[in-house]
Formats: structure tokens, sequence, C-alpha cells
């Protein structure tokens, strides 16, 4: 995930540093933000003295996320959340678990409630019907990919528009549900076709 300020904004250009922060100017701003170093000993000081600073956990959390450590950054937001409820903390969790599904999906396919709980836009429930699928699918869960794939054609979520399949690629959703159904639907035996036909029937 990329580093993110205070503000929301992405980082800009490194125009100086001291004083334990670094100075970052973007087109429309100029902000002063704390180093890593200053950040994560102030983190420590906090959660020494409460294990259950909302804040604190939120910040290590967001920390984890930066770094690629998925499983932390889900620990920390999780609990952070359940101590304080913010819109920040929401969304970094919902980032992390996302995020976590896409780099291992073994180790994250069973937090499925808890992000389906986090889901609040057609967007957001797109992308995760899509990583499902594209989980179940290269651990050759056919059936479970077939189902999560299908579930890109409801019409709940946005409209038929392009869905990113790569960092540089994007498809058709309609183009995306037939291209992979159509694959695993080849590659399935007689019974996971036959449940396959049932729930397209059903559909």
């Amino acid at each position: 995930a990329r580093t993110r300020s205070p503000s929301g904004q992405g980082l800009g250009n490194l125009i100086g540093t001291g004083g334990g922060h670094i100075i970052s100017q973007t087109m429309e701003q100029i902000e002063s933000l704390p180093q890593n170093e200053t950040v994560q000993a102030e983190v420590a000081l906090a959660l020494r003295d409460n294990p259950n600073d909302a804040w604190a956990l939120g910040l290590r959390g967001e920390l984890a996320l930066q770094r690629g450590d998925e499983l932390s950054a889900y620990r920390d937001l999780k609990l952070a959340l359940s101590l304080k409820p913010e819109p920040r903390t929401r969304d970094l969790l919902r980032s992390s678990l996302l995020e976590g599904l896409r780099v291992d999906f073994a180790k994250f396919k069973s937090s499925q409630s808890d992000i389906e709980a986090l889901l609040d836009t057609p967007e957001q429930r797109s992308r995760y019907y899509q990583l499902l699928g594209r989980g179940w699918e290269q651990a050759g869960e056919w059936q479970a990919a077939f189902s999560a794939y299908l579930k890109l054609v409801n019409p709940t979520l946005k409209p038929e528009g392009l869905e990113v399949v790569e960092t540089a690629r994007s498809v058709r959703r309609g183009r995306l549900v037939q291209t992979r159904t159509g694959d695993i639907y080849a590659r399935a035996d007689a019974a996971n076709r036959a449940d396959m036909d049932r729930e397209v029937r059903q559909f």
C-alpha cells in the first residue's frame, strides 16, 4: 500500500527533514510528517502505558499495512475498530483484508465474514468477489470460484464497466465473468458441472 499523509493524500516530493519529521510537498500543500522511527517510538510508548489505546493500535496497524504485513495490520486494526469505531480505521482494516486475500489467499480466506461486514459500496463488493473468485480458482476449488465470479453479475453491484484484473489491464465485467466461469466449467468434473448448472438456473 502506498504511504499516505494524515490528510489522506499520497506523499509528495521530499523537500527537507529535521526534528524527527519530513517535509513533503504536493501540488496542493506542504505537510510536516513524522518519520517512521518517531511514529514507532510514540506508538510503542502509548501501548506500553495502555495496550488498548485505539489510536496507537490503529497507527501500528497502518504502519504494518504500509510494509506489507497484512496479518499484523489486520489484528491491530480489528482491535482498534472494536475499541473506537473510526471511518479511517474501518477503511484501513478493509484494505488490509482485501490485500491479504490478494497476496495470501490461503491465510485470509477464513476472514470472509469480517470482510463482508466492512464492504460499504458496490465497487468494494465487486473487488471482493473478483479476489475471492481468483483465490478459489488458484486453489482448484472450482465450485466456490464459479459462485464467486457469478456474484459479479449481481444487479446490486455498480453498472457494467471496466474491472481491473491486473495492475495494467482492465476488462469489462461481463467479459471477465464469461471468461473465468467458462474456463472453470471446462476444468470441473461432472458433479461440479451439475452444481454449476443448477446455480445458474437459480440465479
